[in-house]
């Protein structure tokens, strides 16, 4: 060989040796002449580096990490294709041979006829410098290697995958086999799980994730199941501080930014179920698990609510326990009870918008309402028009009930408007006469007093003596001309015979019957009293406008409801009357209560009523709706609640179909702006903050199935979706996964293989 060519007169075969030294970046070119047609079985242990286009260092045109070990036979390697032929020299025949020097050298047996195109080149730094240290080689050849970017020879594929269905290109032969050898190697099962994956690099990245074992984070000493979960745990919360490039609020770390952005600026969503708009992606989350849950059953009652919201409602209004009035200090059953009692009774004074009268709270508004302004009714006796159903009422009352008999004088009356007529004359209290303003027990009376005493002068006829009227002269003679006169029967002496008359149509008449109620009285005197307390018909208080049955609960009524303030003597306590303070003392000064069915002691009466009320009364079935019902009470309240008719909102005049429904509309849309007294957070209405407060500020929590601490009961929600969610498979390899956060991050890993595939292919 001269001057860099091959001699005509060469042998017929020649060797090419290429040195590869590991203390420098040359490497050199030997050609011999001698036949040397084997090829050693023993490598150094030294390693070469493995030259292919995907490991190059891309400046210098050497491999970055890709090795072999010198003990086999060169052309078994990678760098050599697995064919024989080595990828640096297109020649026939190659074999590799360890030298003293700690290189190598790949002997090339070139045969007759072969030519070089051109320099034979291998990836180096330095030129190639040509051995002289053998005597026997021919002339050196000094060779200048090419430059490593045609070595890459980026943008060729000139090698595709022949697996059915695959035909990827790839670069070099080696890359190829390294594909093949990763993605077509069929089925392979975990030493460790014993798990099938589809192919070599499907167990790897499954080892590498999941085999690890435990790994401790250096920053804050949690615990992770593999290097996988310590890599994500790192990414989510040692990133240090994040700022949302929205709304430029200073996060802690990656997680809370991801948290953050999902909760704050996810823009409007609107719920497909109801089509309501929601601010974010986490107000829609939480609308549906508060109103598209699905039906619910109370655990206490059994009632069967819409949704868990209406659930949580339920359980709010009517098993919230007794509830006190903080006005009246009236014990009442549930908060629904309670707001019912207060909307009725404690609502202040209330005035009839259609005939402005003002009345005392809203239940006697309501009560108002319901006589005086119902519209023209029409008696189904007489068809008689009435204007309202009060005028109805009375004319009931006193046209059609038959013959009456007047209580207190006994005289018959064709209907009751003549018993009124009659009571009215003879029966109608204390009248004033206008002349001596004495007053009269009534009209009768009255004109009687005229008659007797406003008749001028009159003479007695026995002794002559002037009295200054009729009166007069007729008490005269009673007392004056009588003498005192003794009770046959009972020998009670009576002042004169008049007073005996009297006294004996009274008290000696025998036991009287009742015509109203057939209640047997012991006399005349009796039955009277008993006619004008419990028998005079409906009374109307002059002062509340309350109707009462007659005339004796009429007075015990103005007694006791109408007799100013009181004090109770033993807590100083102010009740509005004397009806209240008899009922409060009752109630609470009366000493301890024993329950004579269950022998449970109580501190009070009213704690005693509250008792049997609730433990004592047996269920109750509403005759509207047929629903059942723990107790009497309950089912009062639920009939207050539920059967009321419908209501009208008084701030946005919208309709409710009855009065849990308006008190659930007033709660919700008309409590204003709420801060959070912990985080200050600003919610929109009271319910809103009710369930931030639940979620955000529930303390830790302790997962039941795994006894792992949460922060707070949101996030024991979120680790149970992700951690206890059951197994999942994966919808593109099928692959089975523990949970969902486990197919998360396996899906990740399929989205990160098919970006790396992209880039390769680029």
């Amino acid at each position: 060989m001269t001057d860099g060519t091959l001699m005509q007169n060469e042998p017929s075969h020649m060797i090419i040796t290429l040195m590869y030294g590991t203390g420098g970046n040359n490497y050199s070119r030997v050609t011999e002449s001698e036949d040397h047609g084997q090829s050693f079985n023993r490598h150094s242990e030294k390693s070469h580096y493995l030259y292919d286009n995907d490991h190059n260092d891309e400046n210098s045109g050497r491999p970055t990490d890709s090795r072999h070990s010198f003990d086999k036979n060169c052309h078994e390697q990678p760098c050599c294709n697995q064919q024989r032929v080595c990828i640096y020299v297109p020649s026939k025949s190659t074999r590799c041979r360890s030298t003293t020097d700690d290189s190598f050298a790949c002997d090339v047996y070139l045969q007759a006829g072969d030519q070089e195109s051109g320099p034979v080149s291998h990836p180096a730094e330095a030129p190639t410098v040509v051995s002289e240290a053998d005597s026997t080689t021919g002339a050196s050849l000094k060779l200048k290697p090419p430059p490593a970017k045609k070595q890459r020879n980026a943008g060729s594929k000139k090698y595709r995958c022949d697996h059915p269905g695959c035909e990827k290109s790839l670069s070099s032969q080696n890359s190829l086999c390294n594909h093949k050898s990763q993605y077509h190697t069929g089925e392979r099962t975990c030493t460790d799980c014993q798990k099938s994956l589809p192919n070599a690099y499907a167990l790897t990245v499954h080892k590498r994730k999941d085999h690890t074992g435990e790994k401790t984070c250096p920053e804050c000493q949690k615990t992770l199941a593999n290097a996988k979960a310590l890599s994500d745990h790192k990414t989510r919360y040692h990133t240090g501080k994040q700022t949302c490039p929205e709304c430029q609020k200073p996060l802690p770390n990656a997680q809370a930014l991801a948290v953050h952005k999902r909760k704050e600026h996810t823009g409007e969503k609107i719920c497909p179920e109801c089509q309501k708009t929601l601010a974010s992606a986490q107000a829609l989350s939480n609308h549906k698990s508060r109103y598209h849950t699905g039906e619910q059953t109370c655990p206490e009652c059994q009632t069967t609510l819409a949704s868990a919201q209406a659930l949580f409602n339920h359980k709010s209004r009517y098993h919230s326990g007794e509830q006190t009035c903080p006005e009246c200090q009236k014990t009442l059953a549930s908060a629904q009870a309670l707001s019912n009692h207060k909307s009725r009774y404690h609502s202040g004074e209330q005035t009839c918008p259609e005939c402005q009268k003002t009345l005392a709270h809203a239940r006697a508004l309501s009560v108002h309402k319901s006589q005086y302004h119902t519209g023209e009714q029409t008696c189904l006796e007489c068809q008689k028009t009435l204007p309202n159903a009060k005028a109805l009422s009375a004319h009931r009352r006193k046209d059609h009930t038959g013959e009456k008999a007047c209580p207190e004088c006994q005289k018959h009356l064709p209907n009751p408007q003549a018993l009124s007529n009659h009571k009215r004359k003879e029966h109608t209290g204390k009248q004033t006469c206008p002349e001596c303003q004495k007053t009269l027990p009534n009209a009768k009376a009255l004109s009687n007093h005229k008659r007797k005493a406003h008749t001028g002068e009159q003479t007695c006829p026995e002794c002559q003596e002037t009295l200054p009227n009729s009166l007069a002269l007729s008490n005269h003679k009673r007392k004056d001309h009588t003498g005192k006169q003794t009770c046959p029967e009972c020998q009670k002496t009576l002042p004169n015979a008049q007073a005996l008359s009297v006294h004996k149509s009274q008290y000696h008449t025998g036991e009287q019957t009742c015509l109203e109620c057939q209640k047997t009285l012991p006399n005349a005197k009796a039955l009277s009293a008993h006619r004008r307390k419990d028998h005079t018909g409906e009374q109307t208080c002059p002062d509340c406008q309350k109707p009462l049955p007659n005339a004796k609960v009429l007075l015990a009524h103005k007694r006791k409801d109408h007799s100013g303030e009181q004090t109770c003597l033993e807590c100083q306590k102010t009740l509005p009357n004397v009806q209240a303070l008899s009922e409060h003392k009752s109630r609470y000064h009366r000493g301890e209560q024993t329950c004579h069915e269950c022998q449970k002691t109580l501190p009070n009466p009213q704690a005693l009523s509250a008792h049997k009320r609730k433990e004592h009364t047996g269920e109750q079935t509403c005759p509207e709706c047929q629903k059942l019902l723990p107790n009497s009470q309950a089912l009062v309240n639920h009939k207050s609640q539920y059967h009321s008719g419908e209501q009208t909102c008084p701030e946005c005049r919208k309709t409710l179909p009855h009065a849990q429904a308006l008190s659930t509309h007033k709660r919700k849309e008309h409590s204003g702006e709420q801060t959070c007294p912990e985080c200050r957070k600003t919610l929109p209405h009271a319910q809103a903050l009710s369930t931030h407060k639940r979620k955000e500020h529930s303390g830790e929590q302790t997962c039941p199935e795994c006894q792992k601490t949460l922060a707070s009961a949101q996030a024991l929600s979120t680790h149970k979706r992700k951690e206890h969610s059951g197994e999942q498979t994966c919808p593109e390899c099928q692959a089975l996964l523990p949970n969902n956060q486990a197919l998360s991050n396996h899906r990740r890993q399929h989205r990160k293989r098919k970006l790396e595939d992209a880039k390769s292919s680029d």
